[in-house]
């Protein structure tokens, strides 16, 4: 009880801090401006923009408060570290890659998305209990607010990371590394833990900071590409971090020995390779509500890509599927239908669903795509990666390295194509002044990047 009144009255406090505009007190301000501002990534857009959508999220919220429990912890040794994620199936990974950069045990790997649940009748009855007051006072939210889905999911994650505070002490865990990190409860989250003496350490992902964690309260922000590191500075207002590290792709450890510097490989099947990000999946779903330009980007990038193609009829293009379209086989034969409806007349092979991505950099001599992680992982290898952000906002920013390989304009695409598939690996890195985003050993330290140590109280 004495952790739910502490996450309360930070709650509230942040909730305050960014309504009354307090930017003096930035942790704060920022805390309550990422709990408002945040959307859920799981609801449609359609669902997200109903006057009902908070009792959607009351009812999803309920239903998981009385679903059978599941293991949401995994105990591997007594060290005092724990890993933080939403989702139990990553947690192999993200253990190896903890433990191979810090050198140190981890003792429990924590699922965030599985603590909502009861462990008994009392528990459930007492969880409804909160939950049904919580609806009662903020009625009016649910039916007016334009943040009514926040209002309504606030109660589940205040049960989580109540229960995540119990975890936590019980194995007297002192440190954390997040990797969930853009929940708009995430920097609330960071505040409790510090608040109790825990360190935490948040993990960004290869997604640019500028999509969804500019905003990040932490010990130590833990950047997965060099691009991220440039985009620091653009948001030194709202990174309230202690200290950044840059650890590179977490995938990089599986192909470490693959694509080591000296390695040598055959000649690229394909010229070019298309790297999806499943966005005509994603707006068959309506889960594109991101307002950024991701599918204009994408349908614009498709359109170029198939007039350079057929204006150069020797250049094959190997499409890789993301992996939301290999979930079913269904679904990856409609992916396949949909690529070969959209280029018709070109040498085009689609990538087997088993065939991985990462596994498979030198199958091409150029990637092009429009954000896709895997084009950042191409780049940490040394494999020649175009962007093409041809709608989007935030990227690239202005004055960061990735400008030279993002185009803006078809016959600057076509130019950059044309360029980069007569230069070398080594001649495309040179040329366009991208060696710092190359592998560069374990960790690589920022100390001019942080900042005086932050209070949580």
């Amino acid at each position: 009880m004495k952790n739910l009144f502490l996450i309360l009255s930070y709650f509230l406090r942040s909730l305050l801090a960014f309504q009354f505009r307090q930017f003096q007190h930035k942790h704060w301000y920022f805390t309550g401006k990422t709990l408002l501002e945040t959307k859920p990534f799981w609801m449609p857009e359609a669902l997200l923009q109903s006057p009902w959508s908070a009792f959607v999220v009351f009812r999803q919220t309920l239903k998981e408060i009385w679903t059978r429990p599941r293991p949401g912890k995994v105990k591997w040794s007594n060290a005092p570290v724990a890993i933080l994620d939403g989702r139990m199936t990553n947690q192999k990974l993200r253990r190896n890659y903890v433990e191979s950069f810090t050198h140190e045990q981890v003792g429990i790997f924590v699922c965030l998305g599985e603590l909502v649940f009861s462990s008994g009748l009392a528990q459930a009855l007492l969880k409804t209990s909160f939950l049904l007051f919580w609806s009662l006072i903020f009625l009016p939210w649910y039916l007016f607010s334009r943040h009514r889905v926040n209002y309504a999911g606030f109660p589940g994650e205040i049960l989580s990371l109540a229960a995540l505070l119990k975890i936590l002490e019980r194995d007297q865990i002192r440190t954390v590394y997040s990797f969930f990190i853009f929940r708009g409860f995430s920097n609330l989250e960071a505040l409790v833990l510090k608040k109790k003496g825990i360190t935490i350490n948040k993990v960004t992902s290869l997604t640019p900071l500028a999509f969804h964690n500019h905003s990040t309260i932490a010990d130590k922000l833990i950047v997965n590409t060099h691009y991220q590191i440039e985009e620091i500075p653009h948001f030194q207002h709202s990174l309230l971090v202690n200290a950044v590290e840059h650890w590179g792709p977490e995938q990089s450890l599986l192909w470490k020995e693959k694509y080591h510097a000296e390695a040598e490989f055959e000649p690229p099947v394909a010229q070019i390779g298309y790297y999806s990000s499943g966005h005509w999946l994603r707006k068959k779903n309506q889960h594109l509500g991101t307002g950024r330009g991701d599918l204009e980007s994408d349908e614009t990038l498709q359109q170029y890509l198939k007039e350079y193609l057929l204006a150069r009829p020797g250049l094959k293009l190997a499409i890789f599927t993301h992996p939301m379209e290999k979930v079913t086989p269904g679904i990856r034969a409609e992916a396949e239908a949909h690529y070969r409806k959209i280029f018709k007349g070109i040498d085009l092979e689609v990538m087997p669903a088993e065939m991985s991505t990462m596994g498979n950099l030198e199958y091409v001599d150029v990637a092009v795509g429009v954000i896709s992680s895997a084009l950042a992982e191409r780049l940490y290898f040394g494999f020649k990666a175009i962007f093409a952000p041809f709608s989007l906002n935030v990227f690239p920013l202005t004055g960061t390295s990735i400008v030279p390989i993002a185009p803006r304009e078809k016959q600057e695409f076509f130019n950059l194509l044309d360029r980069s598939l007569e230069q070398t690996r080594a001649e495309f890195f040179q040329i366009n002044a991208l060696e710092s985003y190359k592998i560069q050993g374990e960790v690589k330290f920022y100390p001019e990047l942080t900042r005086k140590p932050i209070k949580s109280g």
